[in-house]
């Protein structure tokens, strides 16, 4: 279970207003982020050195893992988050986040199964 790579290229200018802001393709050079915000994950915490980061679409880690000699059992995807990445998502009846305005249009988790061939 990890965080859908299309979240990476969103910026919230307003409460459930997202907007494209960073590239979904990999690039080699990193995003670097040094600012005094706060992390997106825990809005308590103001990282104290700066995050370098690199994109990875869907097909890169699917096809890093068929490289590496697995078998991709199942993969899906799903239109909610485990945490409040962006300030007008809403947490439901079971704790996870998600916009409602964007109910069906917008993969924000996924979920991948897979093994050593021949195991």
């Amino acid at each position: 279970m990890e965080t859908h790579p299309l979240c990476n290229i969103f910026e919230e200018a307003q409460p459930g207003g997202l907007t494209i802001a960073y590239p979904y393709f990999h690039s080699p050079e990193p995003m670097v982020w040094n600012d005094e915000a706060p992390d997106y994950a825990e809005s308590e915490y103001i990282p104290r050195n700066p995050s370098y980061e690199w994109s990875w679409t869907v097909g890169d880690i699917l096809n890093a893992l068929i490289q590496s000699g697995l078998q991709i059992e199942s993969f899906n995807e799903y239109e909610r988050l485990f945490f409040k990445r962006y300030p007008g998502m809403v947490e439901n009846t079971e704790g996870w986040f998600h916009f409602p305005q964007y109910a069906g249009k917008l993969p924000l988790l996924f979920t991948l199964k897979a093994r050593k061939s021949g195991k």
